[in-house]
């Protein structure tokens, strides 16, 4: 609805991103890779390498013949490997503290602003330049339209976890990247604690 009055079609996806299989939905809202489309989408096998990546490329030109724009609704805030008691995929075996914001209760180590577990620590520079290569992956190589970000106040999160208002960074590398800055870009204002709707 916010682009029809432009004289724009849009179809606006749910997350495509792969997520995790343990989770038990079809929603995509727990992503463990910001690269590949999910497998269970795909119509091919699951040995077919490189196919989900060829009908997601196939699906929005398809989509572009008939005049209609791709956004996709993409999930940076959080990935599907949880709190402390979560699974480890990638991150959490890497390095918690550059990808993840870390509290300091013993009792929940990982801040919570998505409310799954887990809040990606975007003020650290590696973050940043993980999600501009995501976005860009996804303009290059599938030729998507636009972003929608969940919980993007997530991004403005400083390390210490407060919101920066002023100038959050990844919110300037996007609209500064040549590439990104082409498409439209469409940011849910809030996340799990900040959530302003109804407040005066």
């Amino acid at each position: 609805p916010y682009l029809q009055d432009l004289g724009v079609t849009v179809v606006e996806w749910m997350p495509v991103f792969q997520f995790d299989p343990q989770e038990g939905n079809y929603w995509g809202y727990m992503p463990l890779s910001f690269f590949a489309p999910h497998n269970g989408y795909a119509m091919s096998s699951e040995d077919s390498a490189g196919e989900p990546h060829r009908e997601f490329r196939d699906l929005v030109k398809a989509f572009h013949s008939a005049g209609i724009e791709v956004v996709l609704d993409v999930v940076y805030n959080h990935t599907c490997e949880g709190d402390q008691r979560g699974p480890i995929y990638s991150f959490k075996g890497v390095d918690n503290s550059t990808y993840y914001l870390i509290s300091n209760r013993p009792d929940a180590r990982y801040e919570n602003f998505a409310g799954v577990g887990n809040t990606l620590h975007c003020a650290n520079r590696q973050v940043r330049q993980l999600v501009l290569d995501s976005l860009r992956h996804w303009v290059r190589e599938t030729r998507v339209d636009g972003f929608r970000f969940d919980l993007a106040s997530v991004f403005s999160r400083n390390d210490d976890v407060s919101i920066n208002f002023d100038d959050p960074q990844l919110f300037g590398d996007i609209i500064a990247d040549p590439e990104l800055a082409k498409v439209r870009l469409i940011a849910e204002p809030w996340d799990a604690e900040t959530y302003p709707l109804g407040r005066k």
